[in-house]
């Protein structure tokens, strides 16, 4: 039996342990205490997090509804910018497309305080700068493209006060026109068509004059025509060198699986491809600066003129004409005047017709974006008179008149200058102002280099000698002339409107100025214009005296010049006509008129650019 004193030491041994036990149960309480807590507040942030992507994925909802609103409110305004209405018209479709889409009156359908405002601005889709990237601008015509922005409040259903969400679209519809121009008044007549590609192409064709209206009513797509001539796109087409064979036998492939193109237009076609066309008249299908093309497409992306429809007449007369190694011609003659002297000529067909492509108005620098010009004649006449008249030598020399001139005439151009489309072709419009050229001369040292100049307008600036006297080897006198420019246009372009229906009366306008006494008024200008630029200069060229004032030079001169123009000049270019006519006829040229062929008007479809 266990002495109280045994029990005494049994307890104390137990006690620690007791003590340590309760000790470990209460830090095993703060142990699940402290666990309870973190989990709490994992939980805590849990709970935040989903609140605050329930809020955030209602964010992102409500920005993909209003960007899907802006497209297409953005698409539809576009569609309509080309109308008659304009902007005002594109406003209210893109309005009528944000009704559809859940903005009745500009408002978004949703719960108050969200609200939504859409703003429509109307504008250009176009190239900033050249070689620069598009934007999108407010100036500029024609317009073509429309912004949509809009913003809504949309509040946080948990966490946070409204936040702003906005979306944006720009989108543009450019409505694409197509013409050629032609200097001389087109007929659509069998013989005169015949004889005029007979003469290019070197051919004897007899078509009729009903085959040939069918070939100019006849259209080709240029998306098409980049298929058959095996090219991917309106850029390849555009850099594509093909000979006017393949040319006529792509069309054939594209018109042959049109069923409105009547059979005569094909068999036509069939024959000029038989009448032995050279394979070696190469010519290039897209218009540069550097060389002349069939087309001439301006539009920030040539792409966009993938629906555009060109004449089959007006592709093949183009063609043969840039073809032609006529069409650049240098006559190398003269003109005997007997013992009066010779007046040397040179000529030069150097601006063959193009195919214009593109849209209408004025680009930022005020040139025309879409525009053609047709063939432009050059003379330059050196003219040689009285060289002997006058010569003992040792006594009295006279030099004899010497002047170079340089003639620049038969030129046109044209310029689309406004579209509208409407919801039939016939009630669409295209309006092309088109200017002919009469003529423009200039009379200085250097004349002839403006027959090699195709970059920058024509000019005279040297001086030209005119008249050398020598008298007894002691006193030598000089007569030169300041450069003189005279020019002789049509004063102000005419404005030619077209619908869109291929096929009626309106589809050819000619405008012309009448080219009578041109040459005859060119030089009644100069007449008036050349005695206060002659000098009369004597002594050596080391002291020389200006006896212009002195000797009333000009009192003098005035007669005189009026007799040669009228007894010797004029009677000497009348003579031209025997050589260039002929030329001018075969090539179409008809000076002081311009023919226009309006072909189509390609209304654009809408798309997003940004």
């Amino acid at each position: 039996m266990a002495t109280a004193a045994g029990r005494r030491t049994d307890m104390q041994r137990q006690a620690p342990i007791r003590r340590d036990a309760r000790k470990s149960r209460v830090a095993h309480v703060h142990r699940q205490r402290g666990v309870a807590a973190v989990v709490a507040a994992l939980w805590l942030v849990v709970a935040v997090a989903a609140l605050g992507a329930l809020d955030i994925g209602n964010v992102f909802l409500v920005r993909r509804q209003l960007q899907r609103a802006a497209d297409l409110s953005a698409s539809a305004g576009a569609q309509a910018i080309g109308g008659a209405q304009a902007c005002d018209a594109a406003r209210a479709a893109a309005g009528a497309m944000a009704t559809a889409n859940g903005m009745p009156n500009g408002v978004l359908d949703a719960q108050p305080p969200a609200s939504a405002t859409m703003a429509v601005v109307c504008g250009r889709w176009d190239v900033a700068s050249p070689g620069g990237a598009s934007v999108f601008s407010t100036t500029g015509a024609p317009l073509n493209a429309v912004q949509v922005s809009i913003q809504q409040q949309v509040p946080f259903m948990f966490l946070g006060p409204a936040r702003t969400v906005s979306a944006s679209a720009t989108a543009k519809a450019s409505d694409i026109g197509t013409f050629s121009l032609a200097t001389g008044t087109v007929e659509l007549s069998g013989g005169m068509l015949n004889n005029l590609l007979n003469s290019m192409l070197g051919t004897n064709l007899g078509l009729g004059v009903l085959t040939y209206q069918g070939m100019a009513t006849a259209q080709v797509n240029l998306g098409d025509l980049a298929t058959a001539l095996g090219v991917g796109s309106v850029d390849a087409l555009l850099n594509t060198t093909v000979s006017i064979h393949d040319l006529v036998k792509a069309m054939v492939t594209v018109i042959s699986q049109d069923n409105t193109v009547g059979a005569d237009v094909i068999a036509g076609l069939n024959t000029i491809l038989s009448a032995t066309v050279p394979t070696s008249q190469q010519i290039r299908l897209g218009n540069t600066t550097t060389q002349n093309g069939l087309l001439a497409i301006n539009l920030e992306n040539p792409q966009g003129a993938l629906l555009s429809k060109i004449s089959v007449l007006d592709a093949l007369l183009v063609s043969a004409e840039i073809a032609n190694t006529q069409s650049a011609i240098d006559l190398g003659q003269s003109l005997n005047l007997g013992t009066l002297g010779s007046i040397s000529t040179k000529a030069l067909i150097i601006q063959p017709p193009v195919i214009a492509v593109g849209e209408a108005g004025l680009d930022a620098n005020g040139t025309p974006r879409t525009s053609a010009y047709a063939a432009q004649v050059r003379f330059w006449l050196g003219i040689n008179l009285l060289n002997n008249v006058l010569n003992v030598p040792g006594v009295a020399i006279l030099g004899g008149v010497n002047l170079q001139l340089y003639v620049d005439a038969g030129d046109g151009k044209a310029n689309l200058q406004s579209t509208q489309c409407a919801a039939s072709r016939q009630d669409s419009r295209s309006t092309i102002q088109v200017q002919p050229g009469i003529a423009g001369l200039c009379l200085g040292g250097d004349a002839v280099a403006n027959l090699l100049n195709s970059t920058t307008p024509f000019t005279c600036k040297l001086p030209a000698q005119v008249l050398s006297v020598n008298l007894l080897n002691i006193v030598t006198a000089n007569v030169t002339s300041d450069s003189i420019n005279l020019n002789l246009q049509s004063p102000n372009p005419t404005p030619l409107k077209f619908d869109a229906l291929p096929g009626n009366s309106d589809d050819y306008q000619s405008t012309s100025t009448p080219p009578g006494g041109a040459t005859a008024g060119l030089l009644t200008q100069l007449v008036a214009q050349l005695p206060g630029a002659v000098h009369l200069v004597a002594g050596s060229p080391q002291n020389p005296v200006d006896l212009t004032s002195i000797l009333l030079v000009k009192d003098v001169i005035k007669p005189v010049l009026a007799a040669v123009v009228t007894n010797i000049l004029g009677p000497a270019l009348n003579q031209l006509d025997s050589v260039l006519v002929p030329l001018l006829q075969a090539l179409g040229v008809q000076i002081g008129a311009a023919t226009v062929h309006d072909t189509s008007l390609t209304c654009g479809e809408a798309q997003l650019v940004n």
